[in-house]
């Protein structure tokens, strides 16, 4: 019963939409008013304007305002340039790759195998390694230092 009065109530929506599109396509309201604005519009007298030529000289003109020197140059000066970028410190692992402190000790000197000689070679305090300086030896790790730029640059590699 709903549905059918559902039904009916959506067919007669769609027959006044229907019937209102109808009637616009043969009444044309918007004829009447096309047909008034053309009216008015007919009514319209143009009227002429006459502009005169000026007798200005543009190309004086335009050599006076290039030639102005002021007109080239920048109204901020540009930033001087960047100071230049420091010198990042060594990488004092990086020296030390390959480098390997054994638990091997006799005194002072510990054995340090390096790329160059796997069997290994017994070094003290103040000796060189690839540009490092050993500064401390301890049971666990081996102090390394480097002078650069009048700073002490550091760093400990363990003992195996």
């Amino acid at each position: 019963m709903v549905e059918k009065l559902l039904i009916t109530l959506g067919f007669v929506v769609l027959l006044g939409i229907c019937g209102i599109i109808v009637h616009h396509q043969v009444t044309r309201p918007l004829d009447e008013k096309l047909a008034w604005v053309d009216r008015e519009l007919a009514n319209i007298n143009p009227t002429w304007v006459e502009f005169p030529q000026p007798d200005w000289n543009f190309k004086r003109w335009h050599e006076a305002i290039t030639g102005k020197k002021a007109l080239w140059q920048e109204i901020v000066p540009p930033p001087p340039p960047p100071p230049p970028k420091e010198e990042p410190p060594p990488d004092l692992r990086k020296e030390l790759t390959g480098v390997e402190a054994t638990r091997s000790q006799i005194g002072q000197k510990v054995k340090f195998k390096t790329p160059e000689n796997q069997k290994g070679v017994f070094y003290t305090v103040g000796d060189k390694i690839n540009g490092l300086t050993i500064k401390s030896i301890t049971k666990d790790y081996v102090e390394f230092s480097l002078q650069w730029k009048g700073e002490e640059l550091t760093t400990r590699l363990g003992r195996r």
